[in-house]
């Protein structure tokens, strides 16, 4: 997590903007585009030459995970979502610019603001989730009704993403634009449900809705990756490095590795077995009429 001070001073920044707003606006004024660690194995350095070596290590073994940036004299926050060791999105703010920069231009600039007070905090991630987030930057957004109550909307961008089969993800934002809760979902199941005042709960439709019960004034929004398979992933991302601009075999499924060194303290992911009609993973067992058993009886309870 990034100093308490630095957060409360970008909150207040946001809440201070116009109400108003278009759906892309609003999930740029999300804090959290990058999903938090789901647990201790994290490590923060404040010395640039051992991030270089992070850099290096993520690229090379092909890591996937959240960095993490914050900056008391710059008076910056960054953040960096990583796909088997490429960026797959970046979001940079600061006090300088009116609005967050975003992508590879978000990474230029955070490279060209880094400061040997910059605290970096690196996380591992798991595929699915990385996926599921990366449609906040790549992102076709879901049409959902507007004269309906939150739970049907919720409901709705539920049902198309499952529908779709593409990793996506659906926010709830209070009025100021600010996210309340998070749902990442992939191969048609929910992945991860982050609650700004909770943190992690269970991964599963039904503490998704639980977290929406009781909620006033909340907007949702849902969008979903535009890349069809992980062959279309691929092209959407970008080097951490010079090195890694260097046109290298593409490892679709790379073999899970150790990470060593400076990482050592960031245990690797398993990754998940997943259903054979998955496009960005084959493997596994489930079929989707199996899944779409499971869930029929979700969708009854909410349209009730």
């Amino acid at each position: 997590m990034f100093p308490k001070e630095i957060l409360k001073k970008l909150q207040t920044y946001l809440s201070s903007q116009p109400v108003e707003l278009t759906q892309r606006e609003c999930s740029r004024r999300a804090l959290d585009m990058i999903p938090h660690a789901r647990d201790a194995h994290s490590i923060a350095l404040f010395d640039l030459a051992k991030y270089q070596q992070v850099v290096l290590s993520v690229e090379g073994n092909q890591t996937t995970c959240g960095l993490k940036f914050a900056s008391a004299s710059r008076k910056f926050r960054s953040a960096v979502l990583i796909f088997r060791g490429r960026v797959l999105g970046c979001i940079f703010g600061s006090k300088r610019y009116p609005q967050q920069l975003f992508g590879r231009v978000a990474y230029d600039q955070l490279l060209a603001e880094m400061s040997n007070d910059c605290l970096i905090e690196a996380h591992p991630l798991d595929e699915s989730l990385a996926l599921a987030a990366g449609s906040m930057f790549h992102s076709e957004f879901i049409k959902l009704p507007s004269d309906t109550t939150l739970l049907n909307a919720f409901t709705s961008a539920y049902i198309q993403l499952v529908q779709d089969g593409r990793p996506g993800n659906i926010i709830v934002n209070d009025l100021t634009g600010l996210p309340i809760v998070t749902v990442y979902l992939f191969n048609r199941e929910v992945v991860g449900v982050y609650s700004q005042r909770n943190g992690w709960r269970s991964s599963s439709y039904e503490t998704a809705l639980g977290c929406l019960r009781n909620l006033d004034h909340a907007r949702v929004f849902a969008s979903r990756l535009t890349a069809q398979d992980i062959q279309e992933v691929l092209p959407l991302t970008f080097a951490l490095s010079s090195l890694g601009e260097r046109k290298l075999p593409v490892n679709v499924n790379p073999e899970p590795h150790k990470l060593d060194g400076l990482l050592i303290r960031i245990k690797p992911v398993e990754r998940t077995v997943l259903s054979p009609i998955n496009r960005f993973f084959p493997g596994g067992a489930q079929s989707d009429a199996d899944r779409a058993g499971r869930n029929s009886g979700r969708f009854s309870k909410v349209w009730q």
